[in-house]
């Protein structure tokens, strides 16, 4: 049983890398593959932003909405990632996929579902 799970995680783990093209799935995981991303970074970015809303709320003994702290230390964390990663246009326009996914959608709203591909 041990020998079906860590096959079938292995071949999860194999058609995952393939997808997002790499060969060698020993760095799938990788600790500077998880920490060159947007997650890590957005995580200590909205967790400061909870701090900072924390001591705005303890300096001033009024409530304070959270978001005015979190939301530009967030928006701010993507635009520099977004430039530094030079994936900036990506994250505005979308991706091609999308792009893709879009064109399906628009022609099966066109031509009705089911019929997508059909000559009238």
């Amino acid at each position: 049983l041990d020998a079906a799970k860590r096959l079938a995680h292995t071949t999860a783990l194999r058609t995952r890398a393939a997808a997002e093209g790499v060969r060698d799935i020993s760095n799938v995981f990788h600790k500077k593959r998880f920490f060159s991303g947007y997650f890590y970074r957005l995580v200590i970015a909205y967790a400061i932003g909870l701090l900072l809303a924390m001591l705005g709320v303890h300096l001033t003994d009024r409530g304070q909405p959270a978001l005015m702290y979190i939301a530009p230390l967030i928006l701010a964390t993507i635009l520099i990632t977004g430039k530094r990663k030079g994936e900036l246009t990506v994250l505005w326009k979308g991706s091609k996929t999308l792009g893709l996914a879009d064109k399906i959608v628009a022609e099966i709203d066109l031509v009705g579902p089911g019929r997508v591909g059909v000559d009238p």
